[in-house]
């Protein structure tokens, strides 16, 4: 029996001073998280409780922001920070049911930044956009450790025509581990993933050139991107039998990323569109001795969609969509495929009064059996999902 019970709490509150505006937020929740695992027996007409878990955790953050509007910049500044602990309580059983162990280990990290950011107007048909932003992360091994760095962003938007306007940018950022990657173990199947509490952040230098087109009848975008990631954190196989598949995580040396994103929308008549979306992408380790040629676990060489959306006189909203999405590879060893699929969801959506919207979608509208896992087992996505509300306008 798994559970997640989840409190949480936010307050924004934001006045003028000055001639600029202020704005202060602030966060806190908690939430304990309960999953058990087993383990299948070879003739898959068994399993045996092999641990369970039970990972209370509690968060804070709180953060400041400045807005100031000049004639053609905006300015933006800011500080905020967060704060996060939580503990792994795990009991490990016997194949005869008895308690072979009892652990528990605490987890603490804090994440600290500054950032400014200015926003310029260079004449009526180019705008800047330049920011940066500054993170202390703070861990707890022997001591309280911290990682600094600094992540600035520079962006550029040109209208070339009435019709057709380009874009670039170039960022670098940083993800530090979660306290989940650091301590967390977890058993999926056969599958057994181990926690490292020694994974450092991960950086991300990337960038991107685009074009926006305004048709007669709808518009269209396009998107060309690279990225390295360095010290990618991912799943790393150790060893693997047809018993079992031993996994950590790992900071697995630099992925390289390149790819091109394009979207659109076509209005056929009044009340009536259609709609598109698609995405390639080349994903691969390049330095790690065991990985490097290999794809990224999990992402899809292609994926998109397309829908047709109506609208009808009456209020009445109707749109009709297909995802799909190409093979991918479960493991980082790209021995494990997810087989391409496709899913037609359908939603509809009705207006009651001026303030009041009921609707109603149905996801994998043709119950479709498509791969999410393998452990090497088999784990499908989500079966044929009804839901259904009311939407309240306030204003």
């Amino acid at each position: 029996t798994n559970s997640t019970g989840v409190r949480q709490g936010r307050f924004d509150l934001g006045a003028p001073v000055g001639r600029g505006q202020l704005e202060t937020y602030g966060q806190i929740g908690d939430q304990v998280y309960r999953q058990a695992f087993s383990s299948i027996g070879a003739s898959r007409n068994s399993e045996t409780l092999t641990v369970r878990q039970r990972v209370p955790a509690s968060q804070f953050g709180y953060g400041l922001t400045w807005r100031r509007l000049f004639r053609s910049l905006d300015l933006l500044a800011g500080v905020e920070t967060r704060e996060i602990v939580a503990t792994n309580e795990e009991t490990a059983f016997l194949p005869a049911g008895s308690v072979r162990s009892i652990t528990n280990t605490r987890g603490f990290q804090r994440s600290s930044g500054v950032f400014a950011q200015v926003r310029a107007e260079l004449g009526s048909k180019t705008t800047l956009v330049a920011g940066a932003r500054g993170d202390l992360w703070q861990r707890q091994r022997d001591g309280l450790e911290g990682t600094g760095v600094l992540s600035p962003r520079v962006s550029v938007s040109h209208r070339l025509a009435q019709q057709l306007t380009i874009r670039a940018a170039v960022t670098f950022s940083f993800r530090p581990p979660t306290l989940n990657e650091r301590y967390r173990g977890f058993r999926v199947g056969n599958a057994v993933t181990l926690a490292n509490p020694s994974l450092e952040p991960e950086e991300l230098s990337s960038g991107e050139v685009g074009a926006h087109v305004e048709l007669p009848r709808g518009t269209l975008r396009a998107t060309l991107f690279a990225g390295s990631l360095e010290s990618a954190i991912t799943n790393v196989t150790l060893s693997s039998t047809p018993q079992l598949i031993t996994r950590r995580r790992e900071n697995a040396g630099t992925v390289h990323a390149t790819g091109v994103e394009t979207e659109g929308e076509y209005r056929v008549r009044q009340g009536l569109s259609l709609l598109g979306s698609v995405a390639f992408t080349r994903s691969r380790f390049v330095d790690t001795p065991a990985l490097s040629g290999n794809r990224v676990p999990q992402v899809p060489v292609w994926q998109g969609t397309a829908a047709v959306r109506w609208t009808a006189p009456g209020a009445v909203g109707v749109q009709v969509q297909l995802r799909a999405f190409g093979d991918q590879f479960e493991d980082d060893r790209n021995t494990l495929v997810l087989q391409q699929a496709a899913l037609v969801d359908l939603s509809l959506t009705r207006s009651v009064t001026r303030r009041l919207a009921a609707f109603a979608t149905v996801e994998n509208l043709f119950d479709t059996e498509y791969d999410t896992g393998r452990t090497p087992t088999r784990t499908i996505g989500v079966p044929l999902t009804m839901r259904g509300g009311v939407r309240l306008f306030l204003r």
